[in-house]
C-alpha cells in the first residue's frame, strides 16, 4: 500500500453503515452457510432476529453451529465471515428454522493492520430504543451488512393506532418474509393486533425523508397530514404508502416470536406490486464501501 493511501485510511472515520442506491435485483454479495462439513447458499434465506443478543435465523432446521461467509459475487473473494452458535433461549426446531447467536466475526475489506484501528474509531452505537450494543456486537452487525440490505417504510393500522416507520431488519426466509422490530416499539402491539402490514421500497432520493421518519418508532399514532409526501392506499389492505414507492408488498403475519430485544414477525406476502425502476435505498457497511473504492469503482449510486 502506498504511504499516501495508508495515511488517508488511518485518518478517515469509516462509518458503520452507508446509504446507497441499488437497482431492483442487483446482487453484489452472496451468503453461504458453512456447517457440519457442508456449504449451503443462504443469500435469500437468512435474516436478523434480534440485536441484543445479536441473533440470526436461517431457513434450515437443526443447525447447531457454523459460519456465514459473505462472498463478492463478481470476483469470488470472501469479504468476511460471522461465526454462529445455537441461541440458547430461542424457539425450537419445530419452527423449521435455526436461531443462531453471533459469536465471532472477521473481514478482509481493510488491510490487517487497519482493522483494529478502525474498530477503535467507530463510536459505540446507541439505538433509539435506549438499549446499548457492545462495540463487538456493533462490529458483527456491520459485517452482516457486507451484503447490502434494503430500507423500507412499514405501514401498520389496527383500526385504532396507525404508523409509518423505516426498517431494514427485514428479509426472506424460505417462502416467508420477516420483520424484526424492537419489543419496546408501540407498533409491536399494532402488528400483533392487525396481523398485517405493507412495506414500501424507497428510491434513494428519499433517503433523508426515510431517516426523518425514524422518530415514528417511538409513536403509536402519527399525523398523516404532516408527512412530507403524498400517500396512496395499498392494493389488498388499504394501508397508506408513499406514492413514490418503487415497490409495495403487503404482508399477512402468520406468527411471531420474542427473541432477545426484538419481536420477530414471520409473514406471508399477499401482494407484490412494482411501481418504479429508480435505484432503491439500501444500507451497506462502511468497510464494504472502502473495499469497493479501493477496487476502483462503486457499483451503486450515492447522494
Amino acid at each position: 500500500m502506498k504511504p499516501r493511501e495508508l495515511a488517508r485510511l488511518l485518518a478517515a472515520r469509516i462509518p458503520c453503515w452507508a446509504p446507497i442506491g441499488l437497482p431492483e435485483g442487483r446482487q453484489l454479495v452472496d451468503v453461504v452457510l458453512r456447517s457440519a462439513g457442508s456449504s449451503i447458499d443462504v443469500t435469500f434465506n437468512h435474516v436478523i432476529v434480534s440485536l441484543v443478543p445479536l441473533t440470526i435465523a436461517v431457513g434450515h432446521a437443526g443447525v447447531a453451529q457454523g459460519e456465514l461467509a459473505f462472498i463478492d459475487r463478481d470476483g469470488g473473494r470472501e469479504l468476511g465471515t460471522l461465526r454462529l452458535r445455537r441461541a440458547p433461549d430461542a424457539p425450537g426446531d419445530d419452527t423449521g428454522l435455526s436461531f443462531l447467536e453471533v459469536d465471532r466475526g472477521r473481514h478482509a475489506c481493510l488491510p490487517t493492520g487497519l482493522r483494529a484501528w478502525h474498530r477503535l474509531l467507530q463510536a459505540r452505537w446507541r439505538h433509539d430504543g435506549g438499549f446499548r450494543m457492545s462495540n463487538t456486537a456493533v462490529q458483527h452487525l456491520a459485517l452482516f451488512y457486507l451484503r447490502p440490505r434494503p430500507v423500507v417504510l412499514v405501514s401498520v393500522d389496527d383500526g385504532e393506532n396507525d404508523n409509518l416507520f423505516p426498517m431494514d431488519l427485514i428479509g426472506t426466509l424460505r417462502d416467508t418474509f420477516t420483520l424484526a422490530l424492537r419489543s419496546t416499539s408501540p407498533s409491536v402491539a399494532t402488528l400483533r393486533g392487525s396481523r398485517r402490514a405493507a412495506i414500501a421500497d424507497l428510491p434513494l432520493r428519499l433517503q433523508a425523508t426515510a431517516y426523518a421518519l425514524g422518530k415514528h418508532h417511538r409513536l403509536a399514532r402519527i399525523d398523516w397530514n404532516s408527512l412530507p409526501f403524498e400517500a396512496s392506499r395499498s392494493m389488498e389492505f388499504g394501508l397508506r404508502v408513499p406514492v413514490d414507492a418503487q415497490r409495495v408488498r403487503e404482508l399477512s403475519i402468520e406468527c411471531w416470536y420474542e427473541v432477545g430485544s426484538h419481536h420477530f414477525f414471520v409473514c406471508r406476502v399477499v401482494s407484490d406490486l412494482t411501481l418504479g425502476s429508480e435505484p432503491r435505498l439500501h444500507h451497506t457497511c462502511g468497510i464494504h464501501r472502502v473495499y469497493r473504492q479501493r477496487a476502483g469503482s462503486l457499483p451503486w449510486r450515492e447522494l
